[in-house]
């Protein structure tokens, strides 16, 4: 009892609890602009040095049991409608394009090759539109995102027509949360009767 894949929840990893890079993030930071470079990425409890390259990048991490690791990492470049190209990391694995790489088992696979879910979809009917509006609620800046404060101000360099769109989504979102949480006290109120 209380094995791997039992319970509720089911045994699936999930992806928002791993370790991930994201091309689209070093595309808008610039660290992909200078072939030859390097940098450093860094979470709170691991690092990995990058090297750049024109088609590749070469990561260089430790694992948690010590042992050096360097991984290539092949990029693809698809055309913008408007001009310009978005990079693609290509899974080492799968040779899938993908925007992002998620660290299991000591290396950086895509979503799919490592058999990672979503929270979300093993979240019951009742807390999707909270974590819905958490989610918005993090995307402008709020962290954490406790629905009991204020709806964030715009973000820096955001357009106002995104800041209004995203606000009316995440509005929207949390009136089901409050009503789904409403008739939650509510049958509570009465069984405890």
């Amino acid at each position: 009892m209380g094995g791997s894949g039992s319970g509720r929840y089911g045994g699936r990893q999930r992806c928002e609890r791993c370790l991930a890079i994201d091309v689209r993030d070093w595309q808008r930071r610039g660290f992909l602009a200078r072939p030859g470079g390097y940098f450093t990425w860094i979470w709170s409890r691991f690092a990995i040095t990058v090297c750049v390259n024109v088609n590749h990048v070469v990561l260089k991490y430790s694992s948690e049991s010590g042992e050096p690791h360097t991984e290539s990492i092949q990029l693809a470049q698809t055309p913008c409608h408007y001009g310009g190209t978005r990079p693609w990391f290509l899974c080492p694995s799968c040779h899938c394009r993908c925007a992002k790489l998620f660290l299991r088992r000591g290396r950086f696979l895509c979503r799919v090759c490592h058999r990672l879910g979503y929270v979300i979809q093993v979240a019951a009917r009742a807390d999707r539109p909270r974590i819905m509006a958490q989610r918005i609620r993090l995307r402008l800046g709020m962290d954490p995102p406790d629905l009991c404060l204020p709806f964030p101000a715009k973000p820096e360099g955001m357009p106002w027509r995104t800041y209004y769109r995203l606000r009316a989504k995440g509005e929207r979102y949390e009136r089901r949360a409050i009503t789904f949480l409403g008739a939650w006290l509510e049958r509570f109120k009465w069984s405890a009767r």
